[in-house]
C-alpha cells in the first residue's frame, strides 16, 4: 500500500475556448483517472466524445442533458449595452449558477460556466468571451487530493462545482495504481513520510509489523513509526488489511464497484471543486476559521491550504 499526505493546488482554466475545453477535459479524466489518447484527439473532441456521446449542442440543449463536468469551465463575458435588454441578459439574471454586473458605459460582465451555456442553447454568446476584468465575479478551481471522508465533507458544500475520482470505476488492483491501495496520511498519525521531502511511500504488511522502512537518503532502514506508538501501528495494519481485501476479492472476479464497499474512509480521492470567490470566502470561514464550530482535524488542512492559496493569489493580483 502506498501513504501520501493530502495535497492542494489551483488549476487554471484560461480564457479561449480551447484553453476551457482542455481544463474540462482534465476534470473530466480525474473522475476515470485516464490519461489522453496518443491518436491526436482534442480536448474538444474528447469533451464531446465521452461527455456529450457525441450529441451535437442543438440535441444537447434540446435533452437538457445533466452535465456536470461542463460547470469547470469558467467562461467570461463582456456584452455589449445594444445586447443588455435581450432574452439572453435576462436569461443571466436568473441563472443560480452565473452572476452579473452592469458597468456603466453600457457593459454586462458575466461570469457563467459551459454547462449553462452548452444545455440552453446559447453557444452564439461566446462570442463576447474574454478575459475577466477587474469588475467580474471571479472563480477558481482547486485540485484537491485527501482521504473519502474529507471529500464527503467536501460535497456539502453544494455552491460547489464537484468532479471526483470514482471508485466505481477505478480497479486499484492494476499497474496503473501501483497494484494497491493509497491512504491519505491523518493529521494525528506520525508516520516517516511526514518528515521527508518524499511525495509518498510504499509499505508492506511486514514493514509495519518491523516498525522499519527504507529510508530514501540512506541505505538502512529507520523506523515507520514512534517505538510504543499503538494506535498508529494497529490503524497502519488496518489499513493493510483493507488493501488484501480488496486485492483478494478483485480475484473473485469481482467489479471494482462491488469490492469498493470495504475502502475505508482513509482511502485516497482525487476531488476538483470549482466556485465563486466569495463561497471559497464562506469556506473558509466555516472549514479553516472555525467561525460556527470545531472542524475536522483532516478537513482543516485542505482548508488551510486553500486559504493560503486564495491570499496568495489576492496579492498577485494586486
Amino acid at each position: 500500500m502506498k501513504l501520501i499526505n493530502p495535497k492542494v493546488e489551483e488549476w487554471h482554466c484560461g480564457y479561449t475556448i480551447d484553453s476551457i475545453w482542455s481544463h474540462i477535459a482534465k476534470c473530466a479524466r480525474v473522475c476515470y483517472q485516464s490519461e489522453p489518447r496518443s491518436n491526436g484527439e482534442t480536448d474538444e473532441e474528447f469533451v464531446k466524445r465521452v461527455v456529450l456521446r457525441n450529441h451535437s449542442y442543438k440535441e444537447i440543449a434540446e435533452s437538457r442533458e445533466l452535465l456536470s463536468v461542463l460547470e469547470q469551465g469558467t467562461v467570461y463575458l463582456d456584452i455589449p449595452c445594444e445586447e443588455r435588454n435581450n432574452v439572453t441578459i435576462i436569461f443571466f439574471t436568473l441563472n443560480h449558477y452565473s452572476k452579473y454586473k452592469y458597468i456603466y458605459g453600457g457593459h454586462c460582465l458575466v461570469t457563467t460556466n459551459m454547462r449553462v451555456i452548452i444545455e440552453n442553447g446559447l453557444m452564439d454568446i461566446l462570442r463576447y468571451m474574454c478575459p475577466p476584468t477587474e469588475h467580474h465575479y471571479l472563480r477558481t478551481t482547486f485540485n484537491i487530493i485527501t482521504d473519502i471522508g474529507v471529500a464527503r465533507e467536501l460535497a456539502r458544500h453544494r455552491n460547489h462545482s464537484i468532479s471526483e475520482e470514482s471508485t466505481k470505476y477505478c480497479d486499484y488492483s492494476k499497474d496503473k495504481y501501483g497494484n494497491g491501495l493509497t491512504f491519505i496520511i491523518p493529521n494525528w498519525v506520525n508516520v516517516y513520510v511526514r518528515n521527508t521531502d518524499s511525495e509518498n511511500i510504499n509499505i508492506i504488511k511486514d514493514d509495519i509489523y518491523d516498525n522499519e522502512i527504507l529510508n530514501p537518503d540512506s541505505d538502512w532502514a529507520s523506523p515507520l513509526y514512534e517505538q510504543g506508538d499503538i494506535a498508529t501501528e494497529k490503524f497502519l495494519l488496518g489499513l493493510a488489511d483493507a488493501e488484501e481485501t480488496y486485492l483478494t476479492l478483485k480475484g473473485c472476479n469481482l467489479s471494482p464497484q462491488q469490492i469498493r464497499q470495504v475502502l475505508p474512509l482513509s482511502t485516497k480521492v482525487q476531488t476538483i471543486h470549482t466556485a465563486f470567490d466569495d463561497d471559497w470566502d464562506e469556506f473558509i470561514k466555516l472549514r479553516a476559521d472555525a467561525c460556527s464550530g470545531s472542524v475536522h482535524p483532516n478537513m482543516k488542512v485542505i482548508a488551510e491550504s486553500i486559504k493560503d492559496l486564495l491570499i496568495g493569489k489576492t496579492i498577485e493580483r494586486q
